[in-house]
């Protein structure tokens, strides 16, 4: 089962969500600026290699855990995936506590019996 998690900035700059555009580069003080709009582009390529990532792994180790943790701010992007194991936590799981950055985690975990949510 794929769930998607985000802060709040990255909630309201991805909603709705926008074509990608080209990432030009900028400098204040002598250091790479990324604009906004440019850093919502790289959170969408970054759930976009996280779709793929989750489908490799599904496909390669059936019934892993997978967790992509993917942020922008103004200096830079990190994508990041790790499997999950029971009893280890990366990151903070309150993600309105990083302030300066935009994030989306994505998780990719095996449905459990009697866990089953229906579309409608």
């Amino acid at each position: 089962m794929l769930t998607l998690s985000m802060n709040e900035s990255a909630a309201a700059a991805l909603h709705p969500l926008r074509p990608a555009a080209a990432l030009p580069a900028a400098e204040l003080h002598d250091q790479p600026q990324i604009s906004l709009a440019d850093q919502v582009t790289l959170l969408r390529l970054g759930m976009a290699v996280a779709d793929v990532v989750c489908g490799l792994v599904r496909t390669s180790v059936p019934g892993a855990p997978i967790r992509c943790i993917v942020s922008a701010n103004d200096t830079n992007g990190v994508f990041r995936f790790h499997r999950i194991r029971s009893g280890e936590r990366w990151g903070v799981h309150d993600l309105d506590r990083y302030r300066s950055d935009m994030v989306v985690t994505v998780e990719d975990q095996p449905l459990r019996a009697g866990n089953v949510r229906e579309r409608g």
